[in-house]
């Protein structure tokens, strides 16, 4: 075996997640690392070291073995062991470069965003803001699935899945996880292997942009305040 099982399931176990999800990540990566070993890419370690980019545009693209079944699960799988691995080295010879990050204005309400509802409702106002031809398909609720309720569920241009998750603030340690565990569930629940993902935060730390780079179909946005004053004159003719 080429790949850091064991490590990976501590790691995995010790973040408090059920052993039977990581018995089934364990599979589908036992099928990648032997994929990749009969491309004479030596397994999966060897691939991340040598080019961990290549890995990820192979893992979207490819359509035989591993990926012609069970595909979603499989590049889950891949993702969460890519993440487990910037966690615990700076792949230092296949690490890609920084992703940039994209930034959208959005209008403060409440207490400037410190609630993520109040900044979950100025995103709605202004999805297209977001992207171009966004439009959204949850109803204006939260979706539930089964790891948890997603922000906001659109639809792009393309009419593929959109799943965006806010964080109010800096991005927080596990975001990336939960984004890629709604996106998943979205995949299972509406039969398709390709669900786009945005995050949103005030700011991204160096290894979260790191490690989003290593994950396909995902844009990470920052966003600013746009204030709007008023003088008391006016106001008060209001």
């Amino acid at each position: 075996m080429s790949f850091l099982e064991s490590q990976f399931r501590n790691s995995f176990l010790a973040e408090g997640l059920k052993e039977s999800s990581c018995n089934s990540y364990l599979v589908n990566l036992r099928k990648i690392d032997s994929a990749l070993r009969e491309q004479d890419r030596h397994g999966l370690d060897e691939a991340i070291a040598q080019d961990a980019s290549w890995l990820t545009r192979w893992a979207v693209s490819e359509t035989g073995p591993p990926f012609d079944k069970e595909a979603s699960n499989r590049r889950s799988a891949l993702t969460k062991y890519l993440l487990f691995r910037m966690s615990s080295d700076d792949f230092s010879s296949g690490r890609p470069e920084k992703s940039t990050t994209n930034e959208i204005p959005l209008e403060p309400t409440g207490q400037a965003f410190h609630l993520e509802r109040d900044m979950q409702q100025a995103v709605r106002r202004q999805i297209e803001n977001l992207e171009a031809g966004l439009r959204i398909v949850d109803n204006h609720i939260e979706r539930r699935v089964n790891s948890g309720e997603i922000d906001i569920v659109a639809k792009d241009s393309n009419d593929k899945f959109v799943v965006v998750e806010l964080k109010a603030g800096d991005c927080p340690k596990g975001a990336l996880e939960q984004l890629m565990a709604y996106a998943s569930d979205i995949g299972k629940e509406e039969g398709t292997d390709l669900v786009r993902m945005i995050l949103i935060a005030r700011s991204f730390s160096d290894r979260i942009v790191g490690a989003a780079s290593l994950v396909p179909n995902l844009k990470l946005v920052t966003y600013d305040f746009s204030l709007k004053f008023n003088s008391l004159e006016q106001a008060k003719e209001t």
